[in-house]
């Protein structure tokens, strides 16, 4: 979203126009959305009528926007809302510090990173963060439509994960692309979120069972073996597990992955 837009109009008319083939009949969903006939979209669009506070919560709603972006776009609505000078004042006052904010996303990241407690709590809290964080290594996956689509998730989720990003140097946003950032993130072994981390992927492996078989791998083997052989094969797998990362460290991102690994005595 344009961060320097002075009108809530522009947001609107620049979020039907990014539709494509879709901006066909999309005044008339708006005012379904809202519960208002298409005619008084138009009024609106056209200047002569405002929308309301409650309105323009609903429009972010329906328009996926971010946290930011709707925090930004209803001080705009409040703006041109505001009865007098000393309103539109304070309003304005409430844009700059939002556009501070967003220019704060921008900030150039790093090659590793190193996230504070909550935000370690937040980025393994569901296993989208760690995919899209791992798709923005593939150029045609550095949109949030694009993204979207990918994943099957609703473009807000794609939009708040990615401001998230931004804040915490997790990625850049630049010529409408968002571009990866560190390439690891450290978090303690013994982290409780670590657990949490392998409960995400588990749960997503389950998903996948049976959708794709001839492409994909699933293998499950439960059996007894003397005390020795399973010291033998845990060594075994720890090399074949190096082997992987060694071969994911060189590869050519292309593809999105999971590789989980589970050998446990019962």
């Amino acid at each position: 979203m344009d961060f320097l837009a002075k009108e809530y109009r522009k947001i609107i008319k620049d979020f039907i126009n990014e539709g494509g083939p879709k901006s066909r009949g999309q005044m008339s969903r708006i005012g379904e959305y809202l519960g208002v006939h298409s005619s008084l979209v138009s009024q609106i669009l056209g200047g002569t009528r405002d929308l309301t506070f409650d309105q323009a919560c609903t429009l972010c709603e329906f328009m996926n926007l971010s946290t930011i972006e709707s925090d930004y776009f209803i001080a705009l609505v409040q703006e041109a809302r505001a009865g007098n000078e000393a309103a539109r004042k304070r309003c304005r006052g409430e844009l700059e510090k939002i556009r501070a904010r967003a220019s704060k996303l921008k900030e150039h990241v790093t090659k590793d990173k190193e996230l504070t407690s909550l935000q370690n709590a937040t980025y393994y809290s569901a296993w989208y963060f760690v995919a899209i964080k791992q798709l923005l290594a593939l150029e045609e996956f550095q949109t949030v439509s694009a993204i979207a689509q990918k994943l099957n998730l609703s473009l807000a989720i794609v939009k708040n994960v990615l401001q998230f990003f931004e804040e915490t140097g997790l990625c850049k946003h630049e010529k409408g692309k968002y571009i990866r950032g560190p390439t690891k993130i450290h978090i303690p072994s013994d982290d409780p979120l670590v657990g949490r981390h392998h409960i995400n992927w588990r749960t997503k492996g389950f998903e996948q069972l049976g959708m794709r078989p001839e492409e994909e791998l699933f293998f499950t083997l439960i059996a007894t073996l003397s005390s020795d052989d399973k010291l033998r094969l845990r060594e075994e797998i720890r090399k074949a597990i190096k082997k992987v990362v060694q071969v994911v460290d060189s590869s050519e991102p292309k593809e999105l992955i999971c590789f989980n690994v589970d050998f446990f005595g019962l």
